[in-house]
C-alpha cells in the first residue's frame, strides 16, 4: 500500500536546498579550523610521548643492542648505513651477508624436503 503524500507548500523543498543547514561535517571543519595549532600541538605531543615511552621501554631490553651482534640483520643494516653516511651513496661496497644461521636453516630445509 502506498504511503499518503503530505500536502506541502509549493516551493518548500526548493527553499531548503538553497539555504542548507550546516551539518556535522561543516561544524567539525569549522571547529578544526579554529583550533589548527592546538590540534597540531596535540598530535606532536602524543607522537613524541609515544616514541619516548617506546624508546625507554625498548632500552630496558637486549633488543636495543641488536646492531652489535654480528649474526643479525641489524648488524648488516648498521654497517650499510655507516657506509652510506661515509659517502657510498650508491652502495657499491655493500655485500649481503650470509649468517651461519641462514646456512643452517637452509640445509635443514633441503634435508627435510629431499628425504620426503
Amino acid at each position: 500500500m502506498a504511503h499518503p503524500v503530505r500536502n506541502k507548500k509549493p516551493g518548500a523543498h526548493e527553499k531548503m536546498s538553497k539555504t542548507p543547514v550546516p551539518g556535522l561535517k561543516e561544524k567539525l571543519e569549522k571547529w578544526c579550523f579554529r583550533r589548527q595549532k592546538l590540534i597540531m600541538a596535540g598530535i606532536i605531543i602524543v607522537s613524541v610521548t609515544f616514541r619516548l615511552v617506546y624508546f625507554l621501554e625498548l632500552n630496558k631490553t637486549h633488543l636495543i643492542h641488536q646492531h652489535i651482534w654480528k649474526e643479525t640483520d641489524m648488524y648488516v643494516f648498521d654497517g650499510w648505513a655507516r657506509d652510506i653516511a661515509n659517502g657510498d651513496l650508491l652502495s657499491r661496497s655493500y655485500v649481503q651477508a650470509e649468517h651461519s644461521w641462514m646456512r643452517e636453516v637452509s640445509e635443514d630445509y633441503f634435508r627435510i624436503i629431499l628425504t620426503n
